[in-house]
């Protein structure tokens, strides 16, 4: 009447299981993918009582003299590999500064200063200024948890798009309405 069955080897089990797995986190990366590409949040004016930063090269910055210029802030790490690969399309952007009316900035999320800053600047080729305090605080936000995290400052000086992991040409072009050189 009943037949018995083969049970499936243990090998297959952990197989199967591991394809359930990565399908679920193909589907969770694709649904947060598209979240965050279709929230229409509305941009975020900067906090009044944050007006300066300090670069690494011992200047200082003040916020409300970049009105009227786009701002692009990459969190970095040396340790983040998606942030050493987008260290050219930003080097690229801020050698158009001028040209693209935009500042780029960097901001070390290890928070490292003095030699040890300039030391991983240099490793990475790094040749638009970083910011020694956390930038955060200006729009009252969160410290990012995923790396890179791109902020795009407008002309205003309000917030308008944070970017997750690493960004193309493309895109980080498109974000401030210019096109990328071929």
């Amino acid at each position: 009447m009943f037949q018995k069955r083969d049970r499936p080897s243990s090998e297959l089990i952990v197989r199967l299981k591991l394809r359930r797995r990565y399908f679920a986190l193909v589907v969770l990366g694709a649904a947060s993918i598209w979240f965050i590409a279709c929230s229409d949040q509305a941009p975020i004016p900067p906090v009044k009582s944050v007006t300066h930063n300090q670069l690494h090269d011992g200047t200082d910055l003040a916020w409300d003299d970049l009105i009227g210029k786009q701002v692009i802030i990459s969190f970095w790490a040396i340790w983040c590999k998606p942030c050493r690969e987008e260290v050219p399309i930003l080097n690229s952007l801020h050698a158009q500064s001028d040209e693209l009316n935009v500042v780029i900035l960097g901001s070390n999320v290890d928070l490292k200063q003095g030699e040890e800053l300039l030391s991983d600047r240099e490793r990475l080729g790094i040749q638009y200024p970083d910011l020694l305090q956390n930038p955060i605080d200006r729009w009252g936000q969160e410290n990012p948890q995923f790396f890179p995290t791109t902020y795009i400052i407008d002309v205003n000086g309000r917030l308008t798009q944070v970017l997750l992991g690493e960004q193309s040409a493309e895109t980080l072009y498109g974000a401030i309405g210019a096109t990328p050189p071929t």
